[in-house]
């Protein structure tokens, strides 16, 4: 693969993360039936929701990923202390959006408490429920950046989990979609990428494995696009699969709800990294908010990426 259609998937993915982002993000915690009843089947830009977005305007999901692509660049390295120096601004800036995993660890490191085990503390005041997909949603700058160093994607992919969840099912599934993310950008197909990325997590967690693997038979009814990180990464991988384009994989995502402005960000990352940049719908592309900036990061990272030497 050239250096110029390589360069071109690393913008694809993360634009098309930015875009799934901000087209489902107003469907957020509405049902699938609710949403064919009120607007049909959505395909544009529309902003409203909840948060009562401007089309084209994402959410914490694109502001955590852009804060994670930028630490990348700077530091031409995954530096955790770092990473979380520019959660904790981001974090200041009362953003819209904020899950409640990543609310409440941020919260107990700006405040200093429980500094080197705040994920841990977090999973205890959640009752032990951190295994959400607020790092999977963030984490695709990692496997663009160590595409071609396997041990170092899996190795920043948990750690960065690590930051906010502690539950090692939302680590693994970091792993898992960065492990196909990156086949992607090496031109396998998407059932060979599935199962290469399933086979490589099994040996640390059969459960990730198996669920990946699934998507490949299963029925969208049994989907489920809630926030557990396993079920938006089979919604995600599974819309993906099972679509032709970009678009038609990003708009049947948001259209099933629930946690649409996540899945819609991570099957848009797949699929822009799959598909590639000319699958981007321009009239999405025309009112997406931070296009330049995320652009400008993905060719930075890109950069990086091809500087990178571990050998001893």
């Amino acid at each position: 693969m050239d250096e110029a259609h390589l360069k071109s998937k690393f913008k694809a993915a993360l634009l098309g993360l930015a875009l799934g982002d901000a087209l489902g993000a107003p469907l957020e915690f509405m049902s699938k039936p609710e949403i064919a009843l009120r607007f049909g089947t959505v395909r544009e830009m529309t902003g409203g929701g909840w948060l009562n977005l401007e089309p084209g305007e994402g959410t914490d999901d694109t502001q955590m990923t852009v804060c994670l692509a930028e630490s990348l660049v700077q530091k031409a390295a995954f530096d955790a202390e770092d990473v979380l120096q520019k959660f904790l601004v981001w974090y200041d800036t009362h953003p819209k959006d904020i899950g409640n995993t990543t609310q409440v660890a941020l919260s107990l490191l700006k405040n200093n408490a429980h500094r080197r085990g705040a994920s841990k503390k977090a999973h205890e005041i959640l009752k032990e429920k951190s295994a959400g997909n607020g790092s999977l949603m963030r984490v695709a700058p990692i496997g663009l950046m160590y595409h071609q160093h396997e041990a170092q994607l899996i190795e920043a992919s948990f750690a960065s989990s690590k930051i906010t969840h502690w539950d090692a099912l939302a680590a693994e599934s970091c792993a898992a979609f960065n492990l196909i993310l990156a086949d992607f950008l090496h031109g396998y197909g998407q059932e060979e990428a599935i199962l290469n990325a399933a086979d490589k997590i099994r040996p640390r967690n059969d459960l990730v494995a198996r669920s990946i693997e699934s998507v490949i038979d299963k029925e969208c009814e049994a989907l489920q696009p809630t926030g557990f990180v396993l079920d938006t990464l089979e919604t995600s991988l599974w819309h993906f699969y099972h679509s032709d384009s970009f678009e038609e994989a990003v708009v049947h995502a948001v259209n099933m709800g629930g946690d649409a402005d996540t899945i819609g960000a991570v099957t848009g990352a797949l699929s822009g990294a799959y598909f590639g940049p000319e699958s981007l719908p321009g009239r999405w592309l025309d009112v997406l908010k931070g296009k330049d900036l995320i652009e400008n990061l993905a060719e930075k990272l890109y950069e990086v990426s091809i500087d990178l030497d571990f050998r001893p």
